[in-house]
């Protein structure tokens, strides 16, 4: 008996910590064209780089998007007959928090106080034809806190959107 009580005890706690840590769902703005059949090579298309996120992050994200696109199956290659085009923002914002009330005396216990900061980022892909035709467009928006998870977030986010883009037929 106090064996299936942890077990359901664990099945409850593994249902809560996967209802507050949802992960990040794609959206699909346009659904793959069938023009996009057979194209196969495709230049990545700079963008504009957003203020906000660190030069090292929208270098992680262009590889990022490279080695996605190529597991899928597309080569970036020239003459490119796809080209994709990406957005990427953040959004910070300060995290409130409630700190204790200090102690009556002068010398009371010390009080630390953190400013955090809560970042959350955008990213939108396109992918176009030569004739500049959407093939395809997808987005996803992803929590970057804590900020020593901040790669391993960003990694997983341009996954699962790269996984809702069709394979390259070979």
């Amino acid at each position: 008996m106090p064996r299936i009580r942890l077990m359901l005890l664990t099945a409850v706690l593994l249902v809560i910590a996967a209802c507050t840590n949802p992960q990040p769902q794609p959206h699909i703005s346009t659904s793959a064209s069938v023009m996009l059949n057979g194209l196969q090579r495709f230049s990545l298309l700079p963008t504009e780089a957003d203020a906000e996120a660190p030069a090292a992050q929208q270098a992680q994200l262009h590889g990022l998007l490279l080695q996605g696109l190529e597991q899928r199956g597309y080569q970036a290659a020239e003459p490119a007959e796809i080209q994709v085009q990406y957005w990427f923002s953040e959004q910070t914002t300060p995290l409130q928090l409630n700190v204790d009330t200090p102690a009556p005396e002068p010398l009371g216990p010390y009080q630390a106080v953190h400013r955090l900061q809560d970042v959350n980022a955008s990213l939108r892909v396109q992918l176009h034809d030569a004739q500049q035709n959407l093939l395809w467009e997808g987005s996803i928006d992803t929590p970057l806190s804590p900020a020593s998870q901040r790669t391993d977030l960003l990694k997983q986010a341009t996954q699962r959107l790269l996984r809702e883009l069709p394979r390259a037929a070979s």
